[in-house]
């Protein structure tokens, strides 16, 4: 599921299920959190997996993220 509401660049996977939130490409502000960093996600689908690369803007530098999640399969 891809999901944005708290401007947080962040993966996880919950009960065999996978969560994306891509963040706030241009760093918007939040109540949520004091320093919003700048951020987006590009997914990767190939059948049951999904690789996520997380971009992230921090002190000028864009870092990379590689996650990987593959759906368990059923049998």
């Amino acid at each position: 599921m891809v999901s944005g509401h708290t401007h947080i660049c962040r993966t996880f996977e919950h009960e065999g299920r996978f969560f994306v939130n891509p963040g706030s490409a241009t760093g918007a502000f939040t109540p949520l959190q004091s320093e919003v960093i700048p951020s987006f996600a590009l997914l990767d689908v190939q059948a049951s997996t999904l690789v996520t690369y997380l971009y992230r803007l921090v002190e000028d530098q864009v870092k990379v993220e590689r996650v990987q999640f593959t759906k368990a399969t059923s049998g």
